[in-house]
This record gives C-alpha cells, structure tokens and sequence, in this order.
C-alpha cells in the first residue's frame, strides 16, 4: 500500500535523493528513527517506527541526519488520523505524537525511558514498570503560553522555531483554558507572552509579560487572577491569587 501524507513542506529548491527507510527506533522527543547504510542516524517527525517509508534528506551532518518523508509505503496498525487541522511540517509544538494510538504512546515514551537509563545512565536492563495512562488522553494540559501573532491574535511558536501559528481549537490544553484566552481581549503592543495556568483549587492564572516591563492598566471582568512578570522573573500580582495548585492523585501542590 502506498499512502501519500500530508505532512510534506514546501516544495525543494533543489533536487534531493531519494531514499526508501525502514523506521526502527524512536527519539526522546517523539521522532522516529532509521539508520542509512553507513549506519548514519536519520531523523523523521510524524511517523511511526515499524513503518518503511520514501524520503528525502534536508539536513544532514556527519552521524546524523534530519529527513521528511514523502509517502508511506507500509504503515503501522498503530497510526491514526491526527485531530489537529495544523499536524504536519508547520505545526505547533507540544502535540507530534497524535498520529499514534494512544496505547503505542504508551509503548514507546516506556521505551524512550529504558533507553535513557541505559544509554546516558549506564544502568543494565533497569528494571521498568509500563508507562502509566492518564485518564484525559486529550485536553489535558493545565498551562500554556501564548505569543501575539502580526495580527494581534494569540498563537504557539511553530516547530521550526520561527513560525507564531494562530490558535482558535487546541485538542491538548484544558477547555477553560481555552475559553479564557477567546475571552481575553489584549491589545498590547509590547506584549510578549500571555500564560494560562488551571487551578486545581480557587480560579485560573493568567501572567502577562511584556517587552517594557511596563504593567498594563486593565479592567476586566475575566473570572480569573492577573498576574504580570518582569523581564529578571519578578512577579507581580494585579488581580487574584500569586499561585495556582495542582492535584496528583490526593494530594495538592
């Protein structure tokens, strides 16, 4: 089965050789791995070890490569159709494994943890418990920090470091939080970051910084405490609480 996806980036500027992979290992920060004939590593997002794919290198340097694969020629039982409409060369960070089930998540991040032990830690066969499951496979995630984008929108650093993607739907970040930053209504020129943390107890954060340090005078009737950050990490609070708590099993942080 040949499956073209749609994860492609531009087009190249040149012509670029094209090589056909078998995907073996996977990578501390979701990207798998095949290794070329002279056992180079070369690096691949969006795809799934166990997968034999076309591909094209666009960075490569002496043990190491960086590659984008061009179509699928034998697919994993564990790929999925990812939910997130900006999944691919240009999407934002934080989400690159939605195109697994969420069971080979846990398979893998179980495996990235053995390989560390063993490969920086030194430790022999460590013994491993299974990666435990969250209860929220989506909309988990109880901060986020937001960049303006040229237009005055809100969005998240793309993951060519470069790129601010605007965001209206995020499958990973909790809902109110999402809802707090339709509701916030900034027009800052020297706005830097807004942050939005979930409280386990008592109201949502939001910690604005700006590139003056100059404290904005806001009114708002945001159910959610204000609290603004100076360039050396001082904090100050506006509205609200100083401090969000998050609760792991029955305790609160």
């Amino acid at each position: 089965m040949i499956i073209t996806t749609r994860y492609s980036v531009t087009p190249p500027e040149h012509d670029f050789i094209t090589l056909e992979l078998n995907l073996t290992d996977i990578a501390p920060d979701g990207r798998s791995i095949a290794y070329d004939e002279d056992g180079r590593k070369i690096f691949f997002f969006f795809f799934i070890p166990g997968e034999t794919i076309t591909a094209r290198i666009v960075d490569e340097g002496r043990d190491s490569a960086n590659a984008e694969g061009l179509t699928i020629l034998d697919p994993s039982a564990d790929r999925v159709l990812p939910l997130c409409p900006h999944f691919g060369a240009k999407q934002c960070g934080g989400c690159q494994w939605q195109h697994v089930t969420y069971e080979a998540q846990l398979a893998l991040k179980t495996d990235i943890v053995a390989t560390q032990l063993a490969d920086i830690g030194g430790f022999h066969e460590p013994p491993m418990q299974f990666a435990l499951g969250s209860p929220d496979e989506w909309r988990y995630a109880t901060h986020a920090t937001f960049l303006p984008t040229p237009d005055g929108s809100l969005g998240f650093h793309g993951t060519d470091g470069e790129t601010i993607i605007p965001i209206d739907e995020c499958h990973i970040i909790r809902p109110e939080l999402m809802e707090l930053a339709d509701e916030l209504n900034l027009s800052l020129e020297t706005l830097q970051s807004v942050q939005f943390h979930a409280s386990a107890t008592g109201r949502p954060m939001i910690v604005l910084q700006t590139s003056d340090d100059e404290q904005p005078e806001l009114e708002t009737t945001i159910s959610a405490s204000l609290n603004f950050i100076l360039s050396h990490r001082e904090p100050f609070n506006m509205i609200g609480d100083t401090h969000v708590t998050q609760r792991v099993f029955d305790r609160i942080f």
